[in-house]
């Protein structure tokens, strides 16, 4: 994705059995670019801690070398990464992000900028849902990274590389639970998203 998401005002009900801590409504509007010019501006995510379920902010974006800031990840793509695996596997380095919107680069200039522009894409009902997230501990505090997939046939046209994972609400407890990586890489259904602009 083009590391652009935009953050909802408020969250939707979590299921019954997700009850969690934190505020339900959020410093929302924004629009996260990627890490480091988001790095001042941490974003919440839900993850488990204690046994509960916590909101925090933190910052969008895992560096992939110790103490540099260069090249931060902001999408795990490859599974079977050293980089990754471990951090998958282990329930408490799970998260989920909260998001209104994200955006991906049109492949061709606009004809009268002449320049790429970003398309949004939301669900059909603008509701609020949530990426698949991981989180680290690193030298600059902790931060996270959407897991991601390939594209569905709304985004495919417009970013054939790969969309972010967007978890169904029956999701979200198997995820934080730490279940398999593998059984949530697939796209979000298309008949559920539009594009927002």
């Amino acid at each position: 994705m083009c590391n652009h998401y935009e953050v909802p005002y408020e969250f939707r009900e979590l299921p019954r059995d997700l009850e969690w801590r934190g505020p339900r409504k959020l410093r929302g509007g924004d629009a996260y670019p990627s890490w480091p010019g988001g790095k001042d501006r941490p974003a919440p995510i839900l993850r488990r801690a204690q046994g509960e379920i916590i909101v925090e902010e933190i910052c969008w974006g895992i560096p992939l070398a110790t103490g540099t800031t260069t090249k931060p990840v902001t999408n795990i793509r490859n599974l079977s990464s050293p980089f990754w695996r471990g951090t998958l596997a282990k329930a408490d380095f799970r998260c989920m992000v909260p998001a209104i919107r994200f955006a991906e680069w049109t492949p061709e200039p606009d004809p009268e900028t002449g320049r790429k522009r970003e398309a949004w894409f939301s669900m059909v009902d603008d509701q609020p849902f949530m990426f698949a997230g991981a989180w680290r501990p690193t030298d600059f505090g902790p931060r996270f990274a959407f897991l991601t997939c390939a594209p569905n046939d709304l985004v495919r046209p417009i970013h054939a590389k790969a969309m972010p994972v967007i978890l169904h609400e029956e999701q979200y407890k198997p995820w934080l639970d730490g279940e398999p990586v593998e059984q949530f890489q697939t796209c979000f259904p298309t008949q559920l998203m539009r594009i927002a602009a």
